[in-house]
């Protein structure tokens, strides 16, 4: 907590008047940051879907059988697959970028057709390919 002088100039005197950080903030500011549990309800946290990686083929098949829409499935894939691209972004750039890719232009095909059987069908090829390592781009031979 750091201290604040104000100084206030008169035509007879100066006064300086310290004023603490946490008097100058509202009250009703000072009062959540020091009684969270009394302003926001923090009990009872529900997992709604287990976290699963997209290796976890038989997690994934779980959890998939347990959401109701075709949209649901494909939007909990295309989740898995960009959580494991994030870790590997700077540990495999090309595989980071082409999976990118795939994922943006199958949300653009979606947007457009709103086919929810091929959108699935789409991210479950891509969780596929993903899996497996499989990159459009040639390496040239040395």
């Amino acid at each position: 907590m750091t201290s604040v002088a104000k100084v206030s100039f008169t035509a007879d005197k100066t006064q300086v008047t310290n004023k603490t950080e946490e008097n100058s903030r509202p009250k009703n500011v000072t009062y959540v940051s020091k009684n969270p549990d009394r302003t926001v309800n923090a009990t009872g946290v529900v997992t709604v879907v287990n976290p699963v990686s997209i290796g976890d083929e038989k997690g994934m098949k779980d959890v998939l059988n347990g959401l109701d829409s075709k949209e649901a499935k494909a939007d909990f894939i295309k989740t898995r697959v960009e959580a494991k691209l994030k870790q590997v972004r700077y540990d495999d750039p090309l595989l980071y970028e082409e999976f990118s890719k795939k994922i943006k232009r199958t949300l653009e095909e979606y947007e457009v057709s709103r086919n929810a059987d091929a959108y699935l069908t789409q991210m479950k090829n891509l969780a596929d390919d993903f899996r497996q390592g499989f990159l459009s781009k040639d390496y040239p031979s040395i």
